[in-house]
């Protein structure tokens, strides 16, 4: 934690005790208090559509960090709870598995209630395809969040600006800035398993009961209360190819 210097109150009366050019002091100084007032960083929240550079510098599903400290998932959560966020939005691995290639973007369907499908999408005929909603958002390097991934359908609550002020500042501080994003959660309370579409521009997940074993690796992370108690579970895995392959998001 960085600890800001507590600013010090200016008092004319007791100054003028000790200068009496006060009335010239001020006006050499007369924006003395806002130098003392502490700098408040806001998230901004990128909707617009990725460059391909921009979407693939996100790290590989095969190079990416596996493992998140049960204390990292736990600070994550207590953010996403404090701003009532959990109830839509998760964490989630971020990575990719292939490269975006120019005017195409990365949208979600759902072809059933069952299953998901994200795969690349050309934007080069707009008018006749849905409204695309951002619905999956990593912090860049200027530490703002950054959608990457879209749903189609009507527009979709996204995370509030507070919030993200909050999680960015943590991701920054612990270094997962390129580690963990955050996205909406998928419905019901299975868990999602996902895998590699057959030409590798995409995956599709599909729902499991929860007491079915599934192989693959936890990528997304849903967050809830219960007994008044922090706690949360895995609500989707990637099974990757076994020569690997990875996948785009959580």
């Amino acid at each position: 934690m960085t600890l800001e210097p507590t600013p010090l109150a200016f008092n004319p009366e007791l100054f003028s005790l000790y200068c009496p050019t006060l009335p010239l002091f001020c006006a050499l100084t007369q924006n003395f208090t806002h130098f003392q007032k502490p700098t408040t960083y806001r998230t901004m929240l990128d909707r617009s559509f990725p460059t391909p550079g921009q979407y693939n510098n996100i790290k590989h599903f095969d190079v990416q960090v596996y493992e998140i400290p049960p204390a990292l998932l736990r600070g994550i959560g207590e953010i996403l709870v404090k701003y009532q966020m959990h109830f839509d939005f998760g964490a989630f691995l971020l990575h990719r598995h292939s490269e975006l290639r120019g005017g195409s973007v990365m949208v979600q369907t759902n072809p059933d209630p069952e299953t998901e499908i994200c795969k690349m999408e050309l934007l080069d005929n707009k008018c006749s395809r849905p409204s695309l909603s951002p619905c999956s958002f990593y912090m860049n390097a200027a530490r703002h969040f950054k959608a990457f991934e879209y749903k189609e359908g009507p527009d979709m609550a996204v995370p509030g600006e507070e919030f993200l002020e909050e999680l960015g500042l943590f991701l920054h501080v612990h270094q997962l800035g390129g580690v963990i994003g955050v996205s909406r959660l998928p419905p019901g309370e299975e868990q999602w398993i996902e895998t590699v579409l057959a030409d590798g521009q995409g995956t599709i997940a599909r729902r499991i009961p929860r007491d079915q074993a599934s192989p693959g690796v936890i990528t997304e992370w849903a967050f809830f209360i219960q007994d008044g108690a922090l706690g949360w579970k895995g609500a989707r895995k990637c099974d990757p190819p076994p020569e690997g392959g990875g996948h785009v998001r959580s």
